[in-house]
């Protein structure tokens, strides 16, 4: 039988361990609410790889999560899959030689991935799985245009969609209904203007597919569709010639919201029915140095905000009215190496747990995730085979 005493040192051990493990796996923060929210990282850092500094895409499908990840070690460039049935222990599942994972998407019964592309050489490839292990291309080469790399995937009305990056004759957004035969939907540039360069957003929002759109020559653009046809909402910046594109769209409390990239300040607008638009921050947030690509998601009846910051980490923040915001999330987490996430792809909401994917090219990519109480103590691993 073990001695009291002895059972009391081992407990103060196990408090010193997990006290440690607290340190530098994880950090709390309070909520608008007042209680605690902690961080927690879910990955080795570049899954045990430094190569991968960009974790761009993040889903969810049958029960597992999924992380798309470009690997700069590589040479070429390189695009891997990872996932995890419990959000914290990742197995590799894919590994091919194209700039990136920029995209991913449950959509019926498979998980889809979009590559970014190398520029001007090959285009990005759409390629897809139904168990999560073996994977196969739909289409290669950006549907035939080798400038063409995916952006953003959607789902709406039973159809997926897949927009693309293109900043020579201008961003293109695809669809199909099985999932192997794409039509294009939009005209190039969507109203053939080559300097709409990518819809990087999207959102559905009163019977309609909205698309956020990067324009750096006369302001960021705002289309959306209702199945039949592509209209314009606005074309201008929201009157801002200096916010370039739309990188976040999210519903929340019955508005849509629009993050807006802005080298001076965090921009963010909302409306009640797509048209008439509201400014609910004017750089009113955020540090110095905070500003370009934002995400947005909902959690827990929270709309979090992620914001770039390329001198001292990524911050979060978030509201519960959509006007008072409150910062929950410091320094890149941190690590200041930490400093953004890939648009709304970066972001996703996993067996109650709200993830972030964050770019370091340092150290590797980061996925973090926020949980409210203390979570199980537990290390973030990388393993070989199983799951």
């Amino acid at each position: 039988m073990m001695h009291r005493n002895s059972l009391h040192i081992l407990i103060i051990m196990v408090s010193i361990v997990i006290l440690g493990l607290l340190i530098q796996f994880g950090s709390a923060q309070a909520n608008p609410a007042g209680t605690t929210l902690w961080w927690w990282q879910a990955n080795t850092d570049g899954f045990g790889d430094a190569g991968n500094g960009q974790v761009p895409s993040l889903a969810v499908h049958d029960g597992y999560i999924y992380a798309g990840t470009q690997n700069y070690g590589a040479e070429p460039d390189r695009a891997e899959i990872w996932r995890s049935s419990t959000g914290t222990n990742w197995v590799q599942v894919d590994d091919r030689a194209t700039n990136g994972t920029a995209a991913l998407i449950s959509f019926g019964d498979y998980v889809y991935a979009g590559g970014w592309g190398d520029a001007d050489t090959n285009g990005g490839d759409v390629w897809r799985s139904q168990n999560g292990v073996d994977w196969a291309d739909v289409t290669t080469d950006g549907f035939g245009d080798n400038h063409n790399g995916i952006a953003r995937f959607a789902v709406f009305d039973n159809m997926l969609y897949a927009s693309t990056w293109n900043g020579t004759t201008g961003t293109e957004i695809w669809r199909t209904e099985n999932g192997v035969d794409w039509e294009q939907f939009s005209l190039d540039g969507l109203d053939n203007n080559m300097y709409n360069a990518g819809a990087i957003a999207s959102a559905e929002f009163e019977g309609y597919l909205y698309w956020g759109v990067g324009n750096w020559q006369t302001g960021a653009q705002l289309w959306r569709t209702d199945g039949e046809e592509m209209e314009p909402i606005i074309q201008d910046g929201f009157g801002v010639v200096a916010n370039g594109a739309v990188t976040a769209l999210e519903v929340f409390d019955g508005y849509l919201y629009a993050n807006l990239s802005n080298p001076g300040s965090i921009q963010i607008w909302r409306s009640a029915d797509g048209t008439d638009w509201d400014h609910v921050i004017d750089g009113t947030i955020g540090s110095a140095g905070s500003h370009y690509e934002g995400a947005l998601e909902v959690y827990n009846g929270v709309l979090y905000l992620v914001i770039r910051n390329d001198d001292i980490g990524l911050e979060v923040w978030c509201t519960e009215n959509g006007t008072d915001w409150t910062q929950v999330g410091f320094g890149g987490l941190g690590d200041a190496n930490n400093t953004w996430t890939f648009w709304d792809n970066g972001t996703i909401v996993f067996k109650d747990k709200l993830y972030i994917a964050a770019h370091n090219y340092v150290t590797g990519g980061e996925v973090w995730q926020l949980t409210n109480p203390l979570p199980t103590v537990h290390l973030p691993m990388v393993i070989t085979s199983g799951d």
